[in-house]
């Protein structure tokens, strides 16, 4: 009777499987002890998230307007 090495269920490690601390609450990604993630108002945010939503709030900057303007300015004493 040939029977596996490991045939018991008890001799099997245990799985260790890490607990999510937090969910994005916009992409449901589950985020662990030790990741990045961030908050606003109540809502947890994983990074990718975070990013959209920054670019989506932010305000865009014309730099060449920025750079004309500084250029137009007249240096005081």
């Amino acid at each position: 009777m040939n029977h596996p090495l490991n045939d018991k269920p008890y001799l099997s490690p245990p799985e260790n499987k890490q607990t999510p601390l937090y969910k994005c609450d916009i992409c449901d990604e589950e985020i662990f002890e030790g990741d990045n993630c961030y908050k606003i108002d109540d809502i947890v945010y994983c990074p990718e998230c975070m990013g959209t939503h920054l670019q989506i709030i932010a305000e865009t900057i014309d730099i060449e307007a920025f750079l004309a303007d500084l250029e137009n300015e007249e240096v005081g004493d």
